[in-house]
């Protein structure tokens, strides 16, 4: 109840303060489409407003809207995942301000995240180079964890996994793809990291029907991981956005707690100063997304 009354508190506070003053407009890639989006990010508007003195309203984005809404400067700032970042970046010139922090299930809090290539248990798979004349199943070729990611490790072993699969096939959703390499044998796939255990979590699937492929291990990350680890998403600024207020919404988001309800309702821990992005730059360059 107590929770209720300050969504309630704060979506007045926001409405009252926008019929004001123009604002700022945080445009964030929603990709799981918009159910559930404002009950995610609104809060982070009436947060920013509480911390900033300045109106704020968050806009879901489609993958295909993200580079008009940058290119025509109809929002401000942009949560976006971390390759489209670096599009942006180089074709834009817009800023990370900070990095998201993410809780986990094993009580550790994570800015990074990488790619896991997995198959069923009872497959023959056993390497990456085993991937030949089987089908291949990823989330979206624009996904850095569901796609490129692997994509990117495949070429480290030099495999051209795009032609040494029989199929390459896109699941359009990381759960998709987990349920698709279940339910057919000698088929390989891959996800971001933490998708396997939250499914496992949930009651979807037991961690102990899964094979890793590629397994690295990295310090303190608490999940299976088949890749080196990038950056989490970052909030990034545009070029044309006012410096003051950047610096004062970098600053706010940085003192964000993981019990501040803008963070619980997120899902997330808060946020870091911006991490180094330059191994996603790298990455796109080596799978031929950037020059």
């Amino acid at each position: 109840m107590k929770k209720l009354l300050q969504i309630l508190f704060c979506c007045v506070m926001l409405f009252s303060t926008s019929a004001i003053a123009q604002g700022y407009t945080i445009g964030v890639l929603a990709k799981r489409g918009t159910d559930g989006f404002y009950d995610r990010w609104l809060m982070h508007a009436a947060y920013l407003e509480k911390a900033t003195g300045q109106s704020f309203t968050v806009k879901p984005l489609k993958f295909t809207e993200i580079d008009s809404a940058v290119a025509s400067g109809e929002i401000d700032f942009l949560l976006t995942n971390s390759s489209m970042y670096i599009a942006l970046k180089e074709k834009y010139g817009i800023k990370a301000i900070a990095t998201m922090l993410n809780n986990t299930s094993y009580g550790v809090k994570i800015s990074q995240f990488g790619g896991v290539i997995f198959t069923r248990a009872s497959s023959s798979v056993n390497s990456l180079a085993d991937v030949k004349n089987k089908t291949f199943i990823a989330v979206k070729k624009t996904s850095l964890g569901g796609y490129q990611m692997a994509l990117k490790e495949f070429m480290d072993n030099n495999i051209d996994l795009k032609a040494t699969a029989a199929n390459l096939e896109f699941a359009n959703t990381h759960d998709n793809v987990v349920k698709e390499v279940l339910a057919r044998e000698n088929t390989v796939g891959t996800v971001r990291s933490d998708v396997l255990e939250n499914m496992e979590l949930n009651g979807f699937l037991s961690m102990s029907n899964i094979k890793i492929l590629n397994q690295k291990k990295s310090n303190n990350f608490p999940y299976v991981v088949s890749t080196p680890l990038y950056a989490e998403w970052p909030m990034a600024s545009l070029a044309k956005t006012d410096k003051q207020i950047e610096a004062k919404v970098s600053n706010a988001l940085k003192q964000m707690q993981a019990d501040d309800l803008a963070a619980e309702l997120a899902g997330i821990a808060g946020w870091v100063s911006p991490l180094d992005y330059s191994n996603v730059k790298t990455l796109l360059q080596s799978i031929g997304l950037l020059q």
